[in-house]
């Protein structure tokens, strides 16, 4: 498991880090951008119909989306610095919703909640644009 690898690495190379997951796909995050997304989605190929739709593009395939050029530019016509904190307020909300309905799951000393969705790559976020002074 990813967390047994990033422990691991923190210790043997006294490596720090911030972790921040987004359950359980990445576009979940980038969604978030433009979006709310509250329910669950029964398999991660189900993003790609509401990335089709959020960015107006027609990909066939979640492969064919993260293909380096087609992801680029939706980075660049679509994520700007208010779409980033609005992906950040959303996500918070996100959680807090499902605090009121779920109970978190503890592995590690990481807390998370396991059914989809769920989020905490705005916490890495904040904290970088924390430490560059953008908030």
């Amino acid at each position: 498991m990813l967390i047994d690898d990033l422990i691991d690495a923190r210790k043997t190379f006294s490596v720090a880090y911030d972790l921040g997951y987004s359950n359980y796909t990445f576009e979940l995050w980038l969604l978030l951008h433009v979006t709310d997304m509250n329910a669950p989605l029964a398999d991660r190929y189900h993003y790609l119909d509401y990335i089709n739709r959020a960015f107006g593009t027609t990909y066939k395939s979640l492969s064919e989306y993260k293909k380096a050029d087609n992801f680029c530019q939706i980075l660049k016509d679509s994520i700007t610095l208010e779409a980033v904190l609005k992906a950040i307020e959303r996500s918070e909300r996100l959680r807090d919703r499902r605090s009121k309905t779920d109970s978190l799951t503890e592995y590690r000393g990481i807390s998370f909640y396991e059914d989809n969705p769920d989020t905490t790559v705005d916490k890495v976020v904040q904290y970088i644009f924390q430490v560059c002074g953008v908030l």
